[in-house]
């Protein structure tokens, strides 16, 4: 998706803003747990990251974990890669 391209290369507040508009229209569209939201939110997620808004990357990647595993499971591929990417997070708040 053209938000996640974005924010790959480097430009985070418009990467942000077209993920923020696209989970607007999935919210409209899609039950709240609907796994195709996991995606979105995780891009929403490293975006928050790199702009070193920690605690906002911390709170939509818990969402995104959540729904990951209830609707993908424990030991899915997007679950693990949020685990460690909430991980990461976590060890970014402690140190600031």
């Amino acid at each position: 998706d053209i938000g996640f391209f974005f924010i790959e290369h480097g430009h985070y507040e418009e990467g942000l803003s077209m993920l923020n508009k696209c989970l607007e229209t999935q919210k409209r569209s899609l039950p709240d747990d609907h796994p195709s939201l996991v995606a979105t939110y995780s891009h929403i997620t490293l975006g928050l990251s790199k702009l070193h808004r920690y605690s906002e990357a911390f709170d939509i990647g818990m969402k995104a974990l959540d729904i990951a595993t209830k609707q993908l499971g424990d030991e899915h591929e997007q679950t693990c890669y949020l685990r460690a990417m909430l991980k990461l997070i976590a060890d970014q708040m402690e140190l600031h």
